[in-house]
């Protein structure tokens, strides 16, 4: 059932991908499925264009659209809280996770980090991230050359077949990044060499930097706690051939904090996400052509949780999300204007039930409010105002490897359309130690 006021939404689209069934039955099937999914993430990780790829700071102004159940998707899509402390630990791996947002999109999450020792004092890191929720974020990769024991300086950076995308700077950190304590700072110059080796008559004022502070701290059977912090410094592109000033700055904060210290394998934690970026693109003579146009981009969520056994092999989490995700686009032509705004509050339940020692099955269900918000001049249905009762039921098949491997196959359903479709999408996670 859903409650609608206002207007109605546009027609949902129909079920995600080539309609299929739920989980495979046998494991046969699961492993061809695995190695199927290990492909495509590796395809996609391999692919991933490195133009652009330090900087997050893009100038260019375009919308961005979420639909009401997209909160629910990204939802279903992330891993257990638990999962994270054995990433945490270990100093060589991967974990990704794919799933459907819309018939158009996928949400894509992937992260890759090495280490190697090269004496007692020296180390090579090297580490590659992206997170592309409603837009394909630029891939971030960084290698770190670390000298010294306890505490570290080291030299960061990245190059590019583009000189003028290369980025390089410096850190200081106490601790490794798998020690009980990690506490980092660095700095970096983003396109560090652009305004010198671009041909073009384009120059940055003054050029992007990142500001990044990492704190890490784990004592099992106590507490975890993880905090990444990063702000991009405003900067200012110039164009004398084009003759606009285009302007951005973007900050980025996440973190998480797990109380384990109640005993039992219990955990409570709260983890959050506050991700905001503010661009100009301001024309020297604005006109219908050439429009000044001013753009904020938010998006921000806190996700409040309990997990603790429940009989023997079986484990419950219990959670409360609120989301948010705003695209606001201000022109100096009013009918240019663009605005999209989704605020979902969901309860959501998983429940992991044991097989062997290796395989488990996890189901879960999530319910809550979604309220959109959507001013599109370009859109058939230019003005939406509606709130939605979104439902989802995910059933997924998990095989792990201690210390080494952790594979999830996931397939969800709809409850608040049962009687248009079943069927809503799926999901698959891996994680390897190397």
């Amino acid at each position: 059932m859903r409650s609608r006021r206002a207007i109605a939404l546009p027609p949902r689209p129909g079920p995600r991908g080539a309609p299929g069934e739920g989980p495979p039955a046998c494991r046969v099937a699961l492993w061809l499925a695995l190695g199927a999914v290990l492909g495509a993430v590796l395809g996609a990780v391999l692919a991933a264009a490195p133009a652009a790829a330090q900087f997050n700071g893009r100038f260019e102004i375009e919308p961005f659209r979420l639909a009401d159940e997209n909160f629910l998707d990204w939802k279903a899509y992330q891993s257990l809280p638990s999962w994270q402390y054995e990433w945490y630990a270990a100093p060589n791996g991967m974990r990704a996770t794919v799933g459907s947002l819309s018939q158009e999109e996928f949400y894509q999450s992937h992260e890759i980090k090495l280490e190697a020792d090269l004496g007692v004092h020296t180390s090579f890191l090297y580490s590659q991230r992206e997170d592309s929720v409603f837009r394909p974020e630029p891939l971030y990769q960084e290698a770190e050359m670390r000298f010294g024991r306890g505490w570290y300086a080291s030299i960061i950076g990245f190059p590019q077949h583009d000189k003028v995308r290369v980025s390089q700077g410096a850190a200081l950190a106490y601790g490794k990044r798998t020690d009980a304590t990690f506490i980092r700072y660095s700095h970096l110059d983003q396109n560090a060499l652009y305004n010198q080796k671009n041909k073009q008559p384009e120059r940055f004022r003054p050029a992007p930097m990142m500001d990044r502070v990492e704190v890490r701290i784990s004592r099992p059977e106590r507490v975890f706690l993880n905090v990444d912090i990063r702000r991009e410094h405003p900067t200012t592109l110039l164009s004398p051939a084009a003759p606009e000033v285009r302007k951005y700055r973007g900050e980025k904060h996440e973190g998480t904090l797990d109380w384990l210290g109640l005993g039992g394998g219990r955990i409570v934690g709260i983890a959050w996400q506050d991700s905001r970026e503010e661009r100009a693109q301001i024309p020297s003579a604005p006109s219908a052509e050439a429009l000044e146009l001013y753009q904020l981009l938010e998006w921000r969520w806190v996700d409040l949780y309990t997990a603790f056994p429940w009989g023997d092999g079986q484990r419950l989490t219990l959670g409360l999300l609120r989301g948010r995700f705003h695209d606001r686009i201000q022109a100096s032509l009013a009918e240019r204007e663009f605005r999209n705004r989704l605020a979902t509050t969901l309860v959501y339940g998983l429940w992991e039930r044991r097989i062997d020692e290796r395989w488990q099955w996890l189901f879960s269900l999530q319910s809550g409010q979604a309220e959109l918000l959507q001013r599109d001049p370009t859109s058939p249905h230019p003005r939406v105002d509606a709130t939605t009762w979104e439902s989802k039921l995910g059933v997924g098949l998990v095989l792990s490897r201690t210390g080494k491997l952790r594979f999830f196959f996931n397939s969800t359903w709809d409850l608040d359309l049962v009687d248009q479709r079943q069927w809503d999408g799926g999901n698959f996670q891996v994680q390897m130690f190397f």
